[in-house]
């Protein structure tokens, strides 16, 4: 994960995050920023977030229903403030066939491409976008890291860097 991360580029920012209610918060930061066409991913070990963040992500975008793992259906569709393609790439060879077999011609300028395991299959996703890493902490909370991939996911992963500095105490997380 780390080292796919920093092929991209450097951290913007990186944080602890103390619950899943402020994981949620945290995307919830990131919608007003965004509009049809961008390209969010999500790179993270097994529980380490990544649905939970698209989950708040979602009500910040005022998604008809609420966003859940698209795991074995590989993709899902909802409705909101921006459509959202909400994308799972675990079982990457799966979603390789998928693609390939034309569902990319979904990636339009008027969705938000929203991607948990984004590490994987990368070949599909645009090369101009905002890349988040999860990663879990001894003591039970999460990092969340901030970084991107052309000029685009550079101007996202600024303002969002901005706007998380001004939602989490940068206190030492205590023991």
């Amino acid at each position: 994960m780390k080292e796919f991360l920093a092929s991209l580029s450097a951290a913007k920012l990186s944080i602890g995050v103390a619950s899943a209610e402020q994981l949620e918060e945290c995307a919830q930061r990131l919608a007003p920023m965004l509009r049809g066409g961008d390209f969010v991913g999500l790179v993270g070990d097994l529980g380490a977030g990544k649905t939970t963040w698209c989950r708040g992500l979602g009500v910040g975008l005022n998604a008809t229903t609420p966003l859940r793992s698209p795991s074995y259906l590989l993709m899902h569709e909802v409705e909101a403030d921006i459509p959202i393609l909400h994308i799972d790439a675990y079982f990457e060879h799966r979603l390789d066939s998928l693609l390939a077999d034309g569902d990319c011609e979904r990636f339009t300028k008027d969705v938000l491409l929203l991607v948990e395991w984004a590490n994987h299959v990368s070949h599909w996703w645009p090369k101009n976008g905002l890349y988040l890493g999860l990663e879990h902490n001894s003591e039970g909370t999460r990092t969340l890291s901030v970084h991107s991939i052309g000029e685009r996911g550079a101007e996202l992963a600024d303002q969002y860097s901005q706007s998380l500095k001004n939602l989490i105490s940068f206190e030492p997380l205590s023991d």
